[in-house]
């Protein structure tokens, strides 16, 4: 239930972000943001002492949303929250979420599109998995980074290249995660 509100907050917010819908048309001021995309790789692994180590890397989806403000034409400070949703091999019918949520400052190089632009946050990263018999459990977050270029191919529009990872904890056992992504979405502003 969790995994399809956030992607129909994510479409309609996507499917928003046109120049029509558009705030002022200036990157300066309050933005709203957001993609989907894939997962090439997403990647877990837990180190469980006596018990062993498990590790599972599989593609899946993606999604990203974020909210903030345009100090000027060229930067953005937003809260982002960003992750993946693969199915499982090694949780026995259970969907993995993973993802990043924190500040991220966006730098974009030129003042319109079309241009680059590069992705820098530092947060939290969180560990949910939902059992196919709508159980849901999580592990403790932990520290998460974020870091990421794109380009801006039309007012708007942008396509994103990211990289996103962090740890969590459960019962003692430390978990690594990372996500490769490719996102393609809009911006409101």
């Amino acid at each position: 239930m969790r995994r399809t509100r956030i992607l129909l907050l994510v479409t309609v917010i996507v499917m928003t972000a046109s120049s029509a819908h558009a705030f002022n048309g200036l990157r300066k001021g309050f933005v709203l943001g957001g993609g989907l995309g894939l997962a090439p790789a997403s990647t877990w692994h837990v180190d469980a002492g006596f018990f062993g180590e498990t590790e599972e890397s599989r593609a899946g989806g993606c999604s990203n949303i974020f909210l903030g403000y345009g100090w000027d034409e060229h930067n953005l400070l937003v809260f982002e929250g960003n992750g993946s949703s693969i199915m499982s091999d090694k949780i026995v019918d259970a969907t993995i979420f993973q993802g990043f949520a924190g500040p991220v400052w966006y730098h974009y190089f030129a003042p319109s599109a079309p241009g680059f632009f590069t992705t820098v946050g530092v947060g939290v990263y969180s560990f949910y998995f939902d059992i196919k018999d709508g159980e849901e459990d999580a592990n403790d977050s932990g520290y998460g980074l974020l870091g990421g270029a794109g380009y801006e191919f039309a007012r708007h529009w942008q396509v994103s290249f990211v990289i996103n990872g962090g740890r969590t904890t459960r019962y003692g056992a430390d978990f690594s995660h990372v996500n490769l992504e490719i996102l393609v979405g809009g911006v409101a502003f």
